[in-house]
């Protein structure tokens, strides 16, 4: 899950969606029909984003995993609420 689609499907070799802005609810089954395993997000767009949430922050099933200062991007995991591993088949 990312911003710029086409660079993180190239630079990965994976499929690649857009980040969803929706409700907790909706947002956590879109990861999981989607099977989202990692969101890459830039740094910097981080308030911006967090904005258009209902609660003003990112969801809560992204855990910030790390952040590299050089690419000015934040690397989440998506941890579902549910137990249920993202990506598994």
């Amino acid at each position: 899950m990312a911003n710029t689609t086409s660079y993180w499907a190239y630079f990965s070799d994976r499929p690649a969606v857009h980040l969803v802005v929706a409700d907790s609810a909706r947002f956590v089954d879109t990861v999981r029909r989607l099977r989202v395993r990692w969101a890459i997000l830039p740094t910097a767009d981080l308030p911006e984003l967090a904005a258009h949430y209902p609660d003003r922050r990112m969801p809560s099933v992204l855990v910030p995993e790390r952040a590299d200062a050089r690419r000015g991007v934040t690397v989440y995991r998506v941890v579902d609420p549910a137990g249920r591993v993202s990506g598994a088949r």
